[in-house]
């Protein structure tokens, strides 16, 4: 997302191994998007909640600077 809040890019992450666990998971993904003019923005990450209840969403944000 940059920061002008516009997504530029979304996709699904896959772990990478054994995802049957409590602690943190290695996973890759790959993000393709066009060039922006925007110098900051954040890539946003959801964890899975298959409950479909919002008690149970989670997210982290990663400040990025573009180039």
């Amino acid at each position: 997302m940059d920061e002008n809040g516009n997504i530029l890019a979304q996709t699904v992450a896959q772990a990478v191994g054994d995802w049957m666990v409590d602690d943190f998971v290695p996973f890759k993904a790959e993000l393709i998007f066009d060039a922006t003019q925007s110098k900051k923005g954040e890539i946003i990450f959801e964890k899975d909640n298959p409950s479909g209840l919002s008690e149970n969403d989670q997210s982290f944000r990663l400040p990025i600077l573009f180039k």
